[in-house]
């Protein structure tokens, strides 16, 4: 199963448990299909039909769109391929993603930002998605992870979710210092370098 699917089954569990957790509250159940139909559509579905803390204030959470926050420059700087960006128009409701792309897609990695009460639902739901196949990233957030062997960057910093994926290894042929690693495991001493760089990416969202 590639790497795009597993994610997408996760955020697809984890809308089904906000779903029934609207459901038993007594607000409108989002519809299926679309909290299916993207990694932060759980969350957007879920604020549709509840009432959260952030909403009981009077000051829901301030969408975070990683294309406008960040750069080009910020993200070409880790790759040796030229990028172009494009929003992910399938992410709704307090997430917002930008996918960074070669002409080709061979490389293709989303930076993706979920404000609101479900941001830590999404931390954790990857966290549980690789189980003990984690490594904890110290000094970044409040708290980070990668997966073991992988480069790619889960974080929380004041209620404030981060993420930095692609769904291919094909993007590591670009990723520099992990060029030679495409098709294979990522020791772990070069892993966490990259990683560690890489979610200075996060760091730029948080700000």
């Amino acid at each position: 199963m590639s790497a795009l699917a597993q994610r997408h089954l996760a955020f697809v569990g984890l809308a089904l448990v906000l779903a029934t957790a609207a459901a038993c509250s007594g607000s409108k159940s989002p519809d299926a299909s679309s909290a299916a139909a993207s990694p932060a559509a759980a969350d957007s579905a879920a604020a549709a039909g509840s009432t959260d803390a952030a909403a009981d204030s009077g000051a829901p959470a301030a969408l975070i769109d990683p294309c406008k926050k960040l750069a080009l420059a910020d993200v070409q700087a880790f790759f040796s391929a030229p990028l172009s960006a494009k929003h992910d128009d399938d992410i709704i409701g307090s997430a917002g993603g930008c996918i960074y792309h070669t002409a080709d897609d061979h490389t293709n990695v989303e930076i993706v930002a979920v404000t609101g009460p479900h941001a830590e639902s999404f931390f954790e739901g990857n966290a549980k998605r690789y189980g003990t196949a984690t490594i904890p990233l110290s000094g970044i957030g409040d708290k980070a992870f990668r997966p073991a062997g992988d480069v790619w960057v889960y974080a929380m910093k004041n209620g404030v979710f981060c993420m930095v994926d692609s769904s291919t290894s094909h993007a590591r042929a670009s990723l520099k210092g992990a060029e030679q690693y495409s098709d294979a495991a990522i020791p772990d001493a070069i892993a966490g370098t990259i990683a560690e760089r890489l979610a200075t990416l996060c760091d730029k969202l948080w700000q």
